[in-house]
């Protein structure tokens, strides 16, 4: 790690690094937290799918020096996908933004778990401790989670060599994989149960007709939806002026033989059959449509009313 604590008084903007990559919040209008920052915000480079913790508070680490190793091991991981362990395998990748307050919390966790063993920092730790450490989770945790804090620490030890201050200076179990230390066996086949073929044969058949036959529907109606609001974009109709499109687009679906775009009245259970079911007009699809900015007026409320009554 190579960039120092910026001195009292400097420029925040001059001297300390964003510490996700672009790539990361190039979706966004933000480029995210800076090194210093005492909170790392997250939230707007995490997909609301996610159920995960957001938010990276270093105040949970009182000594300075534990939370100077946290921000630097966390930006190195960001920023450097680094080799972990002896055996060659997969190709390297940097810490997910999804993962980083899990990441958090397992440095937490694991310090607190090391200097029960006896050291005050980790610069100290020596593989007697780690071994110690290791008995300790295997008394009280599953192979699975073992296997989890020692890959932190093998990820620890990785980038050690970019943390100014503190870190390992030892390589954990001589870089051998965390689930062969753990004793962690990984099922060749999946174990998962199989989704029985009646449920199965049904899903995949509905599968195959969307892909085939409702995609294409899809995309036009996706294409000719873009079309109409462009055509609507700038144009503000007001009174009469709504009106009268309103009008003239009901004239046509009269002539055409067709009814106007419906959909089911609020509280209609849509679990249930919807032929035969009464009706309402689809006012925000037709004021599309038309070309209005909305249908949302009594006058406009009654006329299409009215004309759904009589063209369905």
């Amino acid at each position: 790690m190579t960039t120092p604590r910026p001195a009292e008084g400097a420029s925040p903007a001059e001297h300390y690094p964003f510490v996700l990559p672009a790539a990361v919040t190039g979706h966004t209008p933000l480029r995210g937290p800076r090194l210093w920052d005492p909170v790392w915000e997250l939230g707007p480079f995490i997909p609301r799918s996610y159920q995960v913790a957001t938010r990276i508070d270093f105040g949970k680490l009182p000594d300075p020096l534990d939370a100077l190793t946290a921000r630097e091991y966390l930006y190195s991981r960001f920023n450097r996908p680094l080799q972990t362990h002896t055996r060659r395998g997969s190709r390297p990748k940097p810490l997910k933004v999804t993962a980083a307050a899990g990441e958090f919390w397992l440095y937490r966790s694991v310090l607190n778990d090391l200097r029960a063993t006896g050291i005050r920092h980790l610069s100290e730790v020596a593989q007697e401790h780690l071994e110690r450490a290791l008995a300790d989770w295997m008394a009280r945790m599953s192979p699975g989670s073992v296997a989890i804090k020692i890959s932190f620490l093998l990820h620890l030890a990785a980038h050690s060599r970019h943390l100014s201050q503190d870190g390992l200076r030892v390589m954990p179990w001589g870089g051998r994989p965390a689930a062969q230390i753990a004793g962690y066996e990984v099922p060749e086949e999946n174990t998962t149960p199989r989704i029985p073929e009646e449920i199965m044969g049904p899903l995949l058949a509905g599968a195959v007709f969307y892909v085939h036959h409702v995609a294409r529907d899809l995309a036009a109606a996706r294409a000719e939806l873009g079309r109409l609001e462009k055509a609507r974009t700038g144009r503000t109709y007001y009174g009469g002026g709504a009106h009268a499109r309103v009008e003239a687009f009901i004239a046509v679906r009269r002539t055409a033989g067709r009814g106007l775009p419906g959909q089911p009245p609020r509280g209609h259970d849509l679990t249930g059959p919807t032929s035969g079911a009464a009706m309402s007009p689809n006012e925000q699809l037709i004021a599309l449509m038309a070309g209005v900015s909305t249908t949302n007026h009594a006058t406009l409320k009654r006329l299409l009313r009215d004309a759904g009554a009589e063209l369905g």
